[in-house]
This record gives C-alpha cells, sequence and structure tokens, in this order.
C-alpha cells in the first residue's frame, strides 16, 4: 500500500508539472504577443503543421513499441514462472502429474474454483495457489494494457488525418491552426499520463 500511495502521488504531481507547465508556455506565448504584437503569420508556414504532426507520429509509434516490449517481456516472464511451476508438478508422481495437465487446461474461473477449494497447505497446493496469482496477473496485464494502446493508436490516426490536412489548416488562418495544435497537444498529454499510469499499475500490481 505504501508503493501504491507514493505511485499515485507521483503520477498526481506529475499531472501538475504537466499542466503548470503548459499554462505557463501558452501565457507567456500570448503575452509576447499582447505586448509586442509580434505577427504570428510569419511564425507559421505551409510546412510547420507537417513537421509538428510527423513529429509526434513517429513519437507515439516510438511509445507504443516501447509498450509493446514491456507488455511482452512481462507476459513471457509469468508465462516462465507458469512453466516452472507446471514443471515442478509434473515430475512429482503421475497423479500429480495428472493433476496439473487437468488444471492447466481449466478456465481461469474453473482455476479459481479448484484453488478456492484447497484446504491444505502443503507446497503443491502452494504452487498451485501461486500459479493461480500469475494466471490473474497474467489476465489484469492484458485487460490493462487495452486501454493506452487503443487510446494511442487512435490518437495516431487522429494525427495521420491532420497531417494530411494540414495546409488546408493553415489556410484557414493562423489561429485555427494555434487551436489545432493545442487541442492535438493537450489530447497527446493526457495519453501520456494513461500511458504512465497504466505501466505504473501494472509494476505495481501486486502493491494494489
Amino acid at each position: 500500500m505504501h508503493m501504491t500511495r507514493r505511485y499515485t502521488f507521483m503520477l498526481s504531481e506529475m499531472k501538475k508539472y504537466i499542466l503548470t507547465s503548459l499554462f505557463a508556455v501558452i501565457s507567456t506565448f500570448f503575452l509576447i504577443y499582447l505586448i509586442f504584437n509580434i505577427t504570428l503569420d510569419k511564425s507559421f508556414s505551409e510546412n510547420t503543421g507537417l513537421y509538428f504532426f510527423s513529429s509526434l507520429i513517429q513519437a507515439n509509434a516510438a511509445i507504443l513499441s516501447i509498450i509493446g516490449v514491456f507488455y511482452i517481456f512481462r507476459l513471457q516472464s509469468i508465462q516462465v514462472a507458469i512453466s516452472n511451476i507446471f514443471n515442478a508438478l509434473f515430475y512429482e508422481n503421475i497423479t500429480i502429474r495428472e493433476g496439473a495437465e487437468d488444471f492447466k487446461n481449466k478456465s481461469l474461473d474453473d482455476k479459481k474454483t479448484y484453488v478456492s477449494r484447497l484446504t491444505a497447505h502443503d507446497h503443491i497446493s502452494n504452487s498451485y495457489r501461486n500459479w493461480l496469482e500469475y494466471e490473474i496477473e497474467q489476465n489484469d496485464i492484458k485487460e490493462r494494457i487495452k486501454n493506452p494502446l487503443i487510446t494511442i493508436t487512435v490518437l495516431i490516426i487522429l494525427q495521420v488525418i491532420f497531417l494530411i490536412i494540414s495546409n488546408g489548416i493553415h489556410s484557414l488562418g493562423i489561429w485555427s491552426e494555434i487551436i489545432t495544435y493545442l487541442i492535438v497537444g493537450l489530447f497527446q498529454i493526457y495519453v501520456l499520463v494513461i500511458v504512465v499510469k497504466s505501466i505504473i499499475l501494472i509494476i505495481n500490481r501486486k502493491n494494489v
């Protein structure tokens, strides 16, 4: 629980930092504009949108790859642990071997029912309990990873669309372009927070 509170506090502080930084950048930008009456039209060209959206697409593709690697590595480590438990049970004796093979083929709900009926606390029963814990953790990771993966995929698709129509957005005027960048930037920050939160929850799952 202590670890969970620490990660929750870190996530809260990160959100505050990001929002404060964004507010400071936007405020400074408009303050400079109002004081010095800078002509923004000269600061944005037809290629600005191309550079902006293509950079975000590449960054999100990299984030997606990192999440994929982390996800695969985590599931593989759990699968190795389950395989070690199965192999240990498999070489006990013929009765336990058949029981382990039967347990392996059960659904998660059936495994929960089976383990809930165990009353002994010998190494065989504890092996099944540990096996079930790994199965639950594996299933939990699969559920937790869906949200960031779907969100980043949707964001990349939207950014590709904006990349295609970037010249059209530029032709609508400088403020249309700025508002578009701000909206996309805010959504990008939101996605990063979701990704970090999901990874922290996966790492810290046993402490939740």
